[in-house]
């Protein structure tokens, strides 16, 4: 993969690197560290309890499921 998308969230923008999508699982490079999201029931929640936060990580992975049709 390794597209880099934009997104933003409040006020503040981000960019991340898609490494590997997979239906329940995104693994996705921020600023210089991969982080897993994933899905459950409708939303996506960052596997490291504490590492993203949760709208930020709801908001990757609906622009990722729109983008990539997940």
């Amino acid at each position: 993969m390794g597209q880099v998308l934009r997104i933003t969230v409040g006020t503040a923008d981000y960019s991340f690197k898609l490494v590997n999508v997979d239906r329940t699982e995104l693994w996705i490079e921020l600023n210089g560290r991969t982080h897993v999201l994933k899905r459950e029931g409708f939303s996506w929640v960052d596997a490291e309890a504490g590492a993203l936060s949760p709208q930020l990580a709801e908001s990757i992975g609906k622009a990722v499921a729109l983008r990539y049709r997940i």
